[in-house]
């Protein structure tokens, strides 16, 4: 049997990991990292906003350019048709754990919705109508 004796000297002891009564400095550091933190998250999303100019839903392609896509699709659709892009689904590794989304090719390159489990349907009368999934509440 293994017998365990503690004595108290009065001081913390320190069994490897840091405490704020053994190191101070510690939650000091920490804190600092979380604003390096949010400062670079803050910086990048700086440089997302740039990379954007107006008139653009994603990063180098205006709206015009998306509207002239759907329109080269419907010239090519015969009278009283329909097409139809379905948006792919997230993909799951197991029950809770996601693979990184990617967005179907045709429904990105004619809408430039990076959503996933939309539909878009075009028509000659109606033009784009795109249904999308209730958005679910996020749990923390």
């Amino acid at each position: 049997a293994i017998r365990r004796c503690t004595y108290s000297t009065g001081k913390v002891s320190d069994f490897g990991q840091p405490t704020s009564a053994s190191h101070p400095q510690s939650a000091n550091n920490t804190r600092l990292w979380w604003v390096k933190w949010q400062f670079h998250a803050v910086s990048f999303l700086d440089k997302e906003k740039k990379l954007m100019k107006e008139g653009e839903i994603t990063p180098g392609i205006a709206t015009k350019e998306y509207i002239s896509r759907r329109k080269r699709l419907l010239e090519l659709l015969p009278e009283n048709s329909l097409a139809i892009i379905a948006a792919a689904p997230v993909k799951m590794m197991t029950d809770v754990v996601p693979y990184t989304f990617r967005q179907d090719a045709d429904y990105l390159y004619l809408t430039g919705c990076q959503q996933p489990g939309g539909v878009a349907v075009l028509s000659h009368e109606c033009g784009l109508c795109m249904f999308m999934p209730e958005p679910k509440p996020h749990v923390c």
